[in-house]
């Protein structure tokens, strides 16, 4: 099975050296961290990686970018996949930029730099944490729909059975 993706997307090389570091160190043994300089490069990997079959539970964005906002981009992403998380990292957003970040992009959290790595780690895993346990009660639920529609149909079918029976014995 693929590692699922985590996509940190920042204007600053060394905004996400460290941030790859960081998150490699953390869990880079269950995930595999995906970064780029731009939202433009963002978007591309994104649809890759879901061409690809990968799962990107997590973005971690900045908010002030060339050609886009952080909250812009992160609406998109949620547009395209809506059980992905996003976290927002930066110095500078607005409150109208977080508002519509969370109103409009799923936003788990706004953290803001320069990061405390400990909080960093901690928000990244509760986020990771929360995607899978929403994941698997999107899965239960599927499997109760499809045990719902099996039992209506085994009872349909039964009482199709005595429907047939009473009819014969009269």
């Amino acid at each position: 099975m693929k590692k699922s993706v985590i996509l940190c997307v920042d204007d600053e090389k060394i905004v996400l050296s460290s941030l790859k570091t960081e998150l490699k160190n953390a869990f880079g043994s269950d995930y595999l961290i995906e970064i780029a300089e731009d939202p433009d490069d963002a978007l591309d990997i994104f649809e890759s990686l879901k061409e690809e079959g990968y799962d990107v539970p997590l973005i971690i964005s900045d908010y002030i970018m060339p050609k886009m906002r952080g909250d812009e981009l992160l609406k998109f992403f949620h547009e395209k996949s809506q059980h992905t998380l996003s976290i927002m990292l930066t110095g500078q957003a607005t409150t109208e930029g977080i508002t519509n970040a969370v109103n409009w992009a799923h936003l788990y959290r706004y953290i803001p730099k320069p990061w405390d790595p400990k909080d960093l780690i901690l928000t990244v895993r509760e986020a990771l944490k929360s995607h899978n346990q929403e994941q698997q009660i999107a899965f239960k639920n599927k499997e109760l729909l499809n045990l719902n529609q099996e039992l209506e149909k085994n009872v349909e079918e039964r009482t199709s059975e005595i429907n047939f029976k009473n009819e014969n014995l009269e």
